[in-house]
């Protein structure tokens, strides 16, 4: 019976030539996807930007906010403390390669995980938040927070 299948309905073999096809599908795929991460990648530092003078002009408005937050009340500070998170993620934001002025908490630490130059400033601005966000009572601690702020510009390359 089984002559009989096999002159009824004989066994096809595939031609070698759809392998190549395979191969060079294959190849083509991977050349594309090659060239698509290295158009799409972004650079490390964005061009055009003085990161110096940004720097500086950022520790200029950071030290006035700090000078004039020390004669206020709590509640004001607090407003003073979410300017100074501001100005922090607005440096940021401009000189690396994140978003991290326009982003949420939870995806600060997911730019940490790929970038952790920015776990200190990431730090630094989850306890702004928990300032300006959950006030407890209690004095603001405006000089401490700005020193931080002074130090995560300083120390950003």
């Amino acid at each position: 019976m089984s002559a009989d299948l096999e002159r009824v309905n004989p066994p096809v073999l595939y031609d070698g030539a759809w392998w190549g096809v395979a191969v060079a599908c294959l190849l083509v795929s991977v050349v594309v996807v090659l060239l698509l991460r290295r158009f799409l990648v972004q650079p490390d530092e964005p061009s055009g930007v003085d990161v110096e003078a940004l720097r500086a002009a950022t520790l200029s408005r950071v030290r006035e906010l700090v000078e004039a937050g020390a004669d206020l009340d709590a509640e004001s500070r607090r407003a003073v403390v979410a300017r100074l998170g501001v100005e922090v993620r607005r440096f940021l934001g401009t000189v690396s390669t994140t978003d991290l002025d326009y982003t949420t908490r939870a995806e600060w630490v997911l730019a940490v995980d790929r970038d952790p130059r920015l776990a200190p400033a990431v730090a630094l601005l989850g306890d702004i938040g928990d300032v300006v966000f959950r006030p407890e009572g209690g004095d603001v601690a405006l000089e401490a927070l700005g020193g931080r702020a002074v130090d995560v510009v300083t120390s950003w390359r």
